[in-house]
């Protein structure tokens, strides 16, 4: 009976350990699988830090001690574990590993001592610049100047410079950014001066070039000749010694007909302004703008004063022809009458264009004209009423 017993035990032993075979045989899960292999790792992991405790131990050790971190050992032990860290991550490394993207490498900040030198001389340069300005402008070197005067015949230096309001105690960087003023002040306060510019010459050197009227004519008045310059300004009288020898004279009361006789005459030739002796006003009712030229070759022009820079420069053309002393009267037409009384016709009825010169006739008082009839010679001396009544001709001679 106790065999019995014995035996039954261990058939009920051994159909135990067979089921337990047959449920260590069963397939695991995934989760199971999963969850041996994340306690797998956390061991490996537990492991490595431990390595890494002791090499970081061994390490100060070393630095304390001298000697080398590592043994041969721990050399062999370290290569085991990166084997092992190699194989993991190429497990985990299963999947396509995505492009990298490039990214522009980041601009490395400019040293903070750079910057600082920067803003340094930024200060530091103008303020030296300042200082150096201000001990030059104490100092006698900042007034000095140099100034030269060209370009004069009727004034003199000292008058120009008077008229320029340029002082010795001016500043010589105040009189470089002042030269359209010094300019501007001589031309308005110099009667003589029509323009004037002034340049400037490192370091200190300066110089005015001035350009003049001329006179146009001398004004006869009581306290002596006086000069008319092309601006209309009349100067102070000069005494006769001072009188050039060839001049022309203006006597005009009338400050209106002067003033435009000036403006024209400015703009006529000189060398025809220099033939011209004496201008006066006639006295014409009919024209009260009428002048008497007295010319330097004996001659007389009587030419109104609103046509006179039209029809006096035809006097050139006919001065040639004319023999002994003539009056030529350009108020209505153009002619000469000689001093015996007999006309010369000289040019055109207009004379508004001094070029041309066509031949023309001159009848009676009246000034009717026929520019289609040549002129000839008058064959007898008649009185003075008869030749005013009848036509006359005159071949210029």
């Amino acid at each position: 009976m106790f065999v019995f017993v014995e035996k039954g035990e261990i058939l009920a032993k051994k159909s135990k350990d067979e089921k337990n075979q047959k449920q260590e045989q069963a397939p695991l899960t995934e989760w199971q699988k999963r969850n041996l292999d994340f306690l797998k790792q956390k061991e490996e992991k537990k492991k490595e830090q431990e390595k890494l405790k002791k090499e970081l131990a061994d390490k100060n050790r070393a630095r304390f001690t001298g000697q080398s971190p590592f043994s041969k050992e721990d050399n062999e032990s370290n290569g085991k574990g990166k084997k092992q860290k190699s194989q993991a991550g190429s497990k985990k490394k299963s999947k396509p590993a995505k492009k990298a993207s490039v990214k522009p490498l980041p601009k490395k900040p400019k040293p903070k001592s750079t910057k600082f030198k920067r803003r340094l001389t930024s200060v530091l340069v103008p303020a030296f610049l300042g200082l150096l300005l201000a001990l030059y402008m104490m100092t006698p070197l900042s007034k000095i100047k140099q100034v030269t005067v060209e370009g004069v015949n009727q004034t003199d230096s000292q008058s120009v410079l008077k008229a320029s309001g340029l002082k010795d105690s001016d500043y010589t960087l105040a009189t470089i950014f002042n030269r359209s003023r010094l300019a501007q002040s001589i031309a308005k306060n110099d009667v003589w001066v029509k323009s004037a510019t002034v340049d400037y010459q490192f370091p200190f050197t300066f110089s005015i070039k001035v350009k003049e009227y001329s006179i146009v004519a001398y004004a006869q008045t009581d306290q002596g000749y006086v000069p008319i310059l092309e601006s209309g300004t009349r100067l102070n009288s000069v005494e006769a010694t001072d009188l050039p020898d060839a001049f022309t004279t203006i006597n005009l009361e009338n400050g209106k007909y002067l003033s435009s006789l000036i403006r024209k005459l400015t703009k006529m030739d000189k060398s025809l302004i220099s033939e011209i002796k004496v201008i006066t006003l006639a006295d014409s009712k009919t024209t009260p703008d009428l002048l008497n030229l007295e010319m330097q070759d004996g001659n007389t022009v009587r030419v109104p004063l609103s046509q006179i820079d039209k029809k006096l420069p035809y006097y050139d053309k006919i001065k040639d022809s004319l023999k002994d002393n003539h009056i030529i009267d350009m108020e209505v037409g153009i002619f000469a009458t000689n001093n015996e009384g007999e006309q010369e016709d000289t040019g055109n009825s207009d004379g508004d264009n001094p070029d041309q010169a066509p031949e023309e006739s001159q009848s009676d008082d009246s000034g009717d004209q026929n520019p289609d009839q040549n002129t000839t010679e008058s064959s007898s001396e008649t009185d003075g009423s008869e030749q005013a009544n009848n036509d006359q001709t005159a071949n210029p001679q």
